[in-house]
């Protein structure tokens, strides 16, 4: 039915750009008038967009966004709380009805919007969550779900500005075929990876032990945060392992698919899986690591802050910025509270690991709805987004004087005092959609490195300090009959390989029964799932 909706809009668009060329009309309004309320053209206009004009529509109009960041809001209840976005829909007379999936449950909600015949205008996705339409994003487009941007590049003139400017972003941004499956966010300079394993430095201290490198040193440093009393020395997420690999990168695997060298593998049927299950089940069977770790849910940087105030956790999967003494002014009870970043253990000091949060050029992407009818000023209201000085604002705030101070240079510096002790009481955590707005579209990594704490610049640099070329590319993306045959393949493995992670962890199940374990699995079709892995990994390396 999309299809066909499609075809026909097609077909009368181009009946209507004959009609035009016939007047001798223009296919869009020049740069310099408000844009209409009709949506655009299927293919570019002649006379592209050098700027954004203000406002995008003479008549107030109202986008629907799909926007899955509802722990961003702190104690706000909408974006619409914020004094950027209510800025930002003065200047653009565009206001924005924000769809918020509750905090949990995006990625349900994101697969039910295709069963929907109601697509919200502009559609924010996490690829790193694995939001992307079930066939591939191709097929999202082939579909009639999401136009591709590039048949709109004349609203977007900011976005393919950034993108000519920056060429490797570029080829993150491109689907296989070529297409764009939306505007991604994008970062002015490579971010280095913003979460890692991080230890209590408070505890290192007490002990007199250096921060750890080796699986040994963690061996010990976990022993002696147990003799402090502390009841969880080390919290993972629910299937043993973190999001990023760090605990099993030492041991050459991760606890799904990665790349050696151009060669895609599944870490749980790989040798170093045995050796990283045989370790952690020394380590839980001598209470070294949460106990309940089974019943925990959420990422792995969700932590149980009631343990975690309470001294009760000692190393974990955390945020740049909750570091060095970041913990104690969310709650933490111990005012000596201080954690510090460290790099993934590795089986002897000297060795490097290869798999971590990789440093990031592109993140989450913003695509359009085929069947919107605002379609040019979504496009053009979400483009506005990357001019320079609006993405200033959304990151540091309006140029008021108060959430930043400007150096010598000019420079905008965000404000520490501000954030932390504002005079409307708002908390650090709904500090940015007060102020200024969490996660824009174009972000400047600098904002947070300029105002870093000690142990937070040392954090970094430590998770930055080893290579990530063995993680999969993000953006890698599958045809449509991949993505529904790895979809279904994938389904059933992850579910199996998660149960009996916990059941060698917790001895369940003997470590003797891992070459069975593997077998299962690959007569579960791993082979097939590994072999479209690696046709989308190829197309990716020859974009």
């Amino acid at each position: 039915m999309k299809k066909t909706c499609k075809a026909l809009a097609l077909l009368l668009v181009l009946s209507m750009l004959v009609a035009m060329v016939g007047c001798g009309q223009q296919a869009t309004p020049s740069a310099s008038e408000p844009a209409s309320q009709n949506s655009p053209e299927a293919s570019a206009p002649e006379d592209a967009l050098t700027e954004t004009p203000l406002p995008i529509s003479a008549e107030k109009i109202t986008l629907t966004y799909w926007w899955p960041q509802a722990s961003d809001l702190g104690e706000l209840t909408s974006p619409n709380d914020g004094e950027y976005v209510q800025a930002l829909e003065e200047k653009t007379n565009v206001h924005i009805e924000w769809i918020v999936p509750a905090d949990g449950s995006e990625k349900d909600a994101y697969n039910l919007l295709f069963a929907s015949d109601d697509m919200p205008d502009i559609v924010q996705q996490s690829l790193t969550q694995q939001m992307v339409y079930r066939n591939g994003m191709d097929a999202a487009i082939e579909d009639g779900y999401f136009v591709d941007l590039n048949e709109y590049k004349a609203y977007a003139p900011n976005y393919f500005a950034f993108m000519d400017e920056h060429p490797d972003w570029n080829r993150n941004s491109l689907t296989d075929s070529g297409k764009r499956y939306g505007m991604y966010r994008v970062y002015d300079q490579p971010l280095v990876t913003e979460s890692g394993l991080a230890v209590r430095q408070d505890f290192l201290d007490k002990l007199g032990l250096d921060r750890p490198v080796t699986y040994d040193d963690w061996y010990e440093m976990l022993k002696g945060f147990k003799s402090l009393g502390c009841s969880t020395p080390l919290y993972l997420m629910s299937n043993g392992a973190t999001t990023q690999n760090e605990m099993s990168a030492g041991y050459g695997v991760a606890q799904s698919f990665y790349q050696e060298n151009g060669v895609v593998k599944f870490g749980p049927i790989e040798s170093g899986w045995k050796e990283y299950l045989t370790m952690m089940n020394k380590w839980y069977s001598e209470g070294l690591f949460d106990q309940d770790f089974m019943a925990r849910t959420g990422s792995s940087t969700t932590v149980d802050t009631e343990l975690l105030y309470n001294d009760n956790i000692g190393a974990f999967v955390t945020w740049t910025t909750r570091c060095d003494n970041n913990y104690v002014q969310r709650g933490a009870q111990n005012p000596d509270f201080m954690l510090v970043g460290v790099t993934p253990p590795v089986k002897a000091e000297g060795d490097v690991s290869h798999l971590r949060g990789s440093d990031l050029l592109t993140a989450y992407v913003c695509s359009f709805s085929a069947t919107s009818e605002h379609l040019k000023e979504a496009i053009m209201w979400q483009d506005y987004r990357y001019n320079y000085d609006n993405a200033q604002d959304a990151q540091y705030g309006l140029d008021d004087g108060r959430s930043f101070n400007l150096d010598d240079s000019g420079k905008r510096i965000l404000s520490y005092d501000f954030r932390y002790s504002n005079p409307e009481g708002v908390s650090s955590s709904a500090f940015f959609a007060k102020y200024a707005f969490k996660d824009p579209p174009r972000t400047f990594p600098e904002f947070q490195w300029d105002i870093f704490l000690p142990l937070q610049d040392e954090s970094m640099k430590s998770w930055g300090s080893t290579p990530y070329d063995w993680n999969m590319p993000a953006n890698i993306t599958l045809t449509s009959e991949e993505g529904n045959t790895f979809a279904t393949i994938t389904a059933d493995i992850t579910t199996y390989v998660d149960e009996c992670n916990v059941k060698f962890i917790t001895g369940s199940m003997s470590l003797d029964e891992f070459d069975s374990f593997v077998e299962t699995i690959k007569g579960m079709g791993i082979d097939d799932a590994i072999a479209i892995e690696q046709a989308a990994l190829d197309r990716y390396n020859a974009r």
